[in-house]
Parts: structure tokens; C-alpha cells; sequence
């Protein structure tokens, strides 16, 4: 099954008669949880916001995001001799990344 992930934003505009805007916002972030199992056990993880602004004509608005911080350790290496204490390190790459 496939799924869409990313950053999505939808803003409905109403316009009122004294010259005010009020804008419904919903904003999703959602991504693939990491995994070491199968392409069909993905896991997606989403989080989502609604809110309501209301602006004169002329002013600005702004917008803070849904935000995260994510880090995935990951360990490659050659079965067995990876695992040596010691003596492993030269046998297996480690790596960290952030998102």
C-alpha cells in the first residue's frame, strides 16, 4: 500500500465584511518510522495541527511549523568478527545520523 509522507499545509481563506481574514490552517507532518524488518512492515508516524487566524486586511501572519528531532544509530559490519571486544572496531562501520 502506498502512502504519501512529507509536510502538507492547507489554508481555507474567509473574507469578512469589515475588511478582516480569518484563515483556517491544518498542517501534517508525517515520515517513515525506521525500521529493520520487512518493506511491508513500515511504519509511518504523523502529527497534525489545526488553528484559526484572524488578520486586518494588509497584515502579516506567521506560521511556526511542527518540528522534530530525530537521530538513528546504525551499525554495519562483518558478522562475527564485528562483535570482538576490541578487535571489532576494525571490523564494522558505525554511523549517527540527525534529521
Amino acid at each position: 500500500e502506498r502512502k504519501d509522507v512529507g509536510v502538507t499545509l492547507k489554508v481555507i481563506p474567509h473574507i469578512g465584511e469589515n475588511g478582516t481574514v480569518r484563515l483556517e490552517i491544518e498542517q501534517e507532518v508525517s515520515n517513515v518510522q525506521a525500521s529493520k524488518g520487512q518493506a511491508a512492515d513500515l511504519i509511518t508516524n504523523k502529527r497534525a495541527i489545526k488553528t484559526a487566524v484572524l488578520a486586518e486586511h494588509g497584515q502579516t501572519v506567521v506560521l511556526g511549523g511542527l518540528v522534530s528531532d530525530d537521530v538513528e544509530f546504525n551499525r554495519q559490519g562483518i558478522p562475527g568478527l564485528s562483535s570482538i571486544p576490541y578487535l571489532g572496531r576494525l571490523f564494522r562501520s558505525d554511523t549517527r545520523s540527525n534529521t
